[in-house]
């Protein structure tokens, strides 16, 4: 690639040519329309009357000189009649006819002369025509028409490029009927015209006569009608000229007195009518009235020529006539389909004064070729430059083309260069008090900008390729792009060979204003220049490699391409080739690279050629990638084995040197079919290093900086790296699905692991606990787990990660953190998935923890674990009764407990005494260490009585569960009144008429001894004057007393000695003091049976249980 001597290879960003070169792309399209070059603002004007507005000099420059054969010269000389020459160059030949002979010779070389003398006549006229399509045989390719004073023939002519052969015979000959051929044209597609008095002819040729071929000519003046009518005819004109517009298929003529016809080939070419006329004194009038009669009207007259202006020269100018006093007059056809016909004077090509500006920056300008820092200020504009000596008036500038015609308005310069911006489109204004000081570029700056827009106009906003189905198909050819790329390259030699791109200037004295000024504009003249420079070699690039692409049959190239790589391409302009992201070109490079895998020798020489033609879009790197492809595919094609292996390796190896570039996603896919799972590991990996070198999105990891806080290049790396990882996630995905899913998987994450990627293992911990492999995370020993966590922690990520890493604490044995994390996790309130039963887990853990941590700070705060634990078991107790309770409000209730621990105080107020949980007050009440006997009491009742509601059945069970349940917690301390209790159940089972198996049931629920029993009932009944005074609560209490004894007898044998001998105590006890209630009331109240019974009762303890001398009396 040719570069700038003296500059690095490595030119800086190409965004500031862009807008020059499109600034000069859109000047070009819009003075592309000839029309638009001839007229201002829309105005039609008149120029060049006068000599002194014409520059001095040479219209041609002579490059060589030809002379005609030195065998022609005896023979002009020889001359008798008439002497015509001319040029053929479809064929390369030139021609010349003298008399009735024909002699051609090619012009490129000056020799290979023929004569050609089998022309009877003398020669009036010569043309070259290709023949009709199927009229002839292939290999003749034109046909030489030769008109003469007496008739008009046709002869073959064939060419291959070197050798012209033209047949001595005439294949076709028409007789002309005294007429002498004043012009002759043809059409592409062989239809043959010409001029012959006042009268347009066509030869019509075919081969299928009835006796063989035909010619003949068919007069295109005059139709049916008028052959009928000769007074309709038009006043004959002899006619001088035709032309034909092969763009828009119109046919003109012009008369000896400078009338116009026009004629109307059709859509298809196959008819010919004459649409319109227009008479030479009509187009003088309508000249005159155009100009609005400043200039005489003789001046437009007589019309001695016309030429064509084709469509790619102009849509709305169509032809351009010569009059003997003025060079051109340009005209305009409408609508032929609608056989209107207009032809309108727009402009000379001569230049007219032009009137002096009001304002002075457009009065004067520097002939200076360098740029300039201009000074505007409310006065006169200043241009600050090395000397201010050199001012020309504008209109003593050498007259451009464009400006030769018209009178100039230069917006562009008005517009553009006087706008104080820069070529990127920036502006550069300094401003100091009352004045601003602006960059205007040198000549050479704005002509190397404008050749580089003209050469590249053709393609630079066309579409090279387009999707035909699912490949890619050419819009150019490669010789198309190979012409262009040649001229490129002879451009950018120019500038390296001229120096064109000037060094910058050196330091300068910044006390000297003007050496300030003049400094700044060399330095951003260099900065565009050098951009350009960097945008020519981009542009030769990308040439070079679609021209290589285009030669090797692009539909093949493209068709190892995806559907999206294809849609991208589809349409793309030489302009997104070059100034968009090279992954564009890079898909096509891929596509050739694939196209040439079976071909060892053909991909050698391609990656050659394109690290030759194409440096930077296929480098060094590059070149190691198209090794590394072709060693997967010989992997794949090998079958498994060792060799495989190595091959893949090598490969691998390749694609680390050339990571940048390695295609990531389809590389992925080749080596998981060759299961090679490491390898994909460590090119990703490696590729997300080589996209981070500063470790920006590491510092962005460990930081915890969110997205939305870090700078551009910051989440750039970020954004790649996650690029590369995900291939990771995906081949953990992907392989799901095979049978080997399990050691594919840990061949993964093995790869992973062994590597010191940081932020590659946070993505692994991150599918894992994405994926229920959370334990396993715990498993690997990653030094990593720890960041990871407490980054998606600091992330506000949800409880999951912060169980895990309290879990990880304390499996590495950091104990002091575990217990603190944990006491975290308990008491938090920010996590709503933590549950009440958690938070208790937690701080049970917690103290677990703090026992074993080695800071004493944290052994310290045991104690205040425990009861944050104990008020913690209070809450649950609250939580889980309310729960019982399906309704919208208690599961909101039990919700809110979940939540959040509370202080006990709070949770009496909130929730146990506002919802009746006397059973969770005693628990508080135990947990706050609060005792007084008369509040535990009434407590106590308020439990049973809440027990007792319902049907008594239920309330006799409710009862003895609770008390069993109670009993276990608080047996052994002052929260269970076991005397207060029975002593309450008696009153409640007197009143509500308990029977005497709730008492049994609840003794043996309650592990309750016979002998305490009784003891409690009898303090009962001696302390209540109710039970001795009223028969009916008598009777109950001696049924109930009657029972439990006469159980006790009967099972004695269940209790040992001891107790049996203490309950047997027990029975003798009460069994007196109910005697002595009986002997009170007397047989007369109906008791007489009562007595007996405790007297068999009394018998049955002394026979059955054991002697004693005891009275009851």
């Amino acid at each position: 690639m040719l570069r700038t001597s003296g500059y690095p290879d490595e030119y800086g960003d190409i965004t500031a040519a862009i807008p020059p070169v499109v600034a000069q792309l859109d000047q070009i399209r819009e003075t592309a329309d000839f029309s638009r070059r001839l007229t201002q603002n829309e105005l039609l004007t008149v120029s060049g009357l006068g000599e002194r507005y014409y520059t001095k000099g040479r219209e041609f420059e002579l490059i060589r000189t030809l002379p005609i054969p030195q065998e022609l010269h005896t023979q002009q000389l020889q001359t008798r009649a008439r002497c015509e020459l001319g040029l053929f160059p479809e064929i390369g030949r030139a021609w010349v006819a003298i008399d009735c002979d024909i002699y051609m010779w090619n012009y490129e070389t000056n020799d290979d002369l023929a004569y050609f003398d089998q022309i009877q006549n003398t020669v009036v006229k010569l043309a070259l025509a290709r023949p009709k399509p199927g009229v002839f045989q292939g290999h003749i390719n034109y046909m030489l028409i030769v008109a003469t004073v007496v008739d008009i023939s046709l002869f073959a002519v064939s060419s291959n490029g070197h050798e012209v052969c033209v047949t001595p015979d005439a294949i076709y000959k028409v007789d002309l009927e005294n007429s002498i051929v004043n012009d002759i044209v043809a059409t592409d597609n062989g239809r043959i015209f010409f001029v012959a008095d006042d009268a347009l002819f066509e030869l019509e040729y075919t081969d299928s006569a009835w006796f063989g071929k035909n010619c003949k000519k068919i007069n295109r003046s005059t139709n049916l009608l008028q052959s009928f009518i000769p007074f309709l005819q038009p006043v004959a004109e002899e006619i001088l000229q035709v032309c034909i517009d092969r763009s828009r298929n119109i046919l003109y003529t012009l008369s000896v007195k400078g009338s116009i016809n026009v004629y109307d080939l059709g859509i298809n070419e196959k008819t010919c009518t004459r649409v319109a006329t227009m008479a030479a004194e009509h187009i003088k009038h309508v000249a005159s009235q155009l100009t609005k009669g400043q200039h005489d009207p003789s001046l437009f007259s007589p019309i001695i020529s016309i030429s064509v202006i084709p469509a790619e020269g102009s849509h709305y100018l169509h032809l351009g006539t010569e009059a003997t006093e003025i060079d051109r007059l340009w005209k305009t056809v409408g609508d032929i389909n609608s056989l209107v016909l207009l032809l309108s004077l727009l402009s000379s090509e001569k230049p007219i004064d032009q009137a002096q500006q009001d304002k002075v920056m457009r009065l004067f300008h520097s002939q200076k070729d360098q740029p300039e820092m201009v000074d505007y200020d409310q006065g006169v504009s200043r241009v600050w430059n090395e000397a201010n000596d050199s001012f020309r008036d504008w209109t003593n500038r050498m007259p451009s083309p464009l400006r030769s015609s018209t009178p100039f308005v230069d917006k562009r310069i008005s517009n553009n260069s006087f706008n104080g911006m820069s070529p990127g489109g920036q502006d550069y204004s300094f401003v100091q008090g009352s004045s601003t000081q602006q960059f205007r570029a040198s000549k050479r700056h704005d002509a190397l900008y404008a050749y580089f827009a003209r050469l590249v106009v053709p393609l630079w906003n066309q579409p090279l390729v387009q999707k035909v189905e699912d490949a890619l198909f050419p819009l150019v050819s490669a010789t198309t792009l190979n012409w262009m790329s040649h001229q490129l390259r002879l451009f950018r030699m120019a500038i390296n060979d001229n120096n064109l791109i000037a060094q910058p200037t050196p330091a300068v004295d910044h006390n000297n204003m003007n050496a300030k000024f003049q400094a700044e504009a060399f330095a951003r003249e260099h900065a565009s220049l050098v951009s350009l420079a960097e945008l020519v070699d981009r542009t030769l690039e990308a040439l070079a490699l679609w021209a290589e692409a285009v030669s090797h049959e692009l539909p093949a190239v493209s068709a190892s391409l995806d559907a999206q790589a294809i849609t991208q391409l589809s349409g793309r302009r030489l302009s997104d080739l070059v100034t968009n992201d090279t992954h564009l070109n890079q898909y096509i490079i891929r596509g050739l690279i694939r196209f040439f895998l079976n071909d060892e020798a053909g991909a050698g020489i391609l990656s050659e050629r394109l690290r030759n033609v194409c440096p930077t879009l296929y480098s060094k790197e590059d070149a190691l990638l198209t090794n590394a492809v072709e060693l997967l595919d010989r992997a794949r094609r090998s079958g498994p084995s060792p060799q495989t292996r190595k091959l893949v390796d090598q490969a691998v190896e390749y694609m680390k040197q050339s990571i940048s570039k390695v295609p990531l996603p389809s590389v992925a896919i080749e080596l998981m079919e060759l299961k090679a799972y490491d390898s994909l590991v460590e090119l990703a990996i490696r590729r997300a290093e080589c996209d981070d070198t500063s470790k920006l999105a590491v510092e962005a990891f460990r930081n915890n900086i969110a997205r939305t806080e870090v700078n551009k290049k910051m989440a750039d790396a970020v954004n790649r790296r996650e690029d590369a990882y995900r291939i990771i996630t995906r081949a953990l995905e992907e392989v799901g699905g095979t049978a080997d899913t399990v050691t594919a998987r840990d061949q993964i994450k093995q790869a992973v692991l062994a590597s010191d990627d940081e932020l590659a293992h946070a993505t692994l911990f991150r599918w894992m606990m994405h994926n229920g492999e959370t334990d396993k995370i715990l498993q690997s020993n990653s030094r990593y787990i720890e960041g990871f966590l407490s980054h998606e922690m600091a992330r506000g990520g949800s409880y999951k990660y912060i169980d895990l890493l309290w879990k990880y604490f304390e499996k590495t044995g950091s104990y002091d953190k575990a217990a603190t994390l944990l006491r975290r996790l308990a008491e938090d309130n920010t996590f709503p998935d933590i549950t009440l039963e958690q938070r208790i887990a937690h701080l049970s853990h917690a103290i677990i923890c703090a026992a074993s941590a080695s800071d004493p700070k944290i052994r310290q705060g045991i104690q205040e674990l425990r009861d944050k634990l104990d008020v913690a078991n209070v809450q649950l107790s609250a939580k889980q009764v309310l729960a019982r309770v399906n309704t919208p409000e208690y599961r909101k209730i039990a919700a809110e407990l979940d939540r959040q621990l509370f202080l006990l105080q709070d949770i009496c107020e909130r929730y146990i005494q506002p919802y009746g949980l006397h059973r969770v007050m005693l628990t508080a009440f135990s947990c706050a260490n609060h005792y007084k006997e008369d509040d535990i009491q009434a407590l106590w009742i308020e439990i049973l009585e809440q027990e007792m509601e319902g049907s008594p059945d239920c309330g006799m069970e409710n009862v003895i569960n609770c008390l069993v349940e109670l009993s276990q917690l608080y047996q052994s301390s002052n929260y269970f009144p076991t005397e207060f209790i029975i002593t309450q159940l008696l009153i409640m089972g007197r009143d509500r008429r308990f029977p005497p198996t709730f008492y049994t049931r609840l003794m043996d629920k309650m592990k309750l001894q016979l002998d305490t029993f009784l003891r409690y009932l009898c303090n009962e009944f001696n302390s209540d004057r109710i039970w001795r005074h009223n028969e009916i609560a008598f009777g109950w209490i001696l049924t109930l007393a009657e029972a439990v004894m006469e159980r006790f007898i009967d099972n004695n044998e269940d209790y040992d000695e001891a107790q049996r001998l203490a309950n047997r105590d027990a029975c003798y006890d009460c069994i007196r003091a109910l005697s002595i209630n009986l002997k009170r009331i007397g047989a007369e109240n109906g008791f007489e049976a009562a007595i007996e019974r405790l007297d068999v009762l009394k018998s049955r303890l002394h026979h059955g249980v054991g002697a004693d001398n005891q009275s009851i009396c």
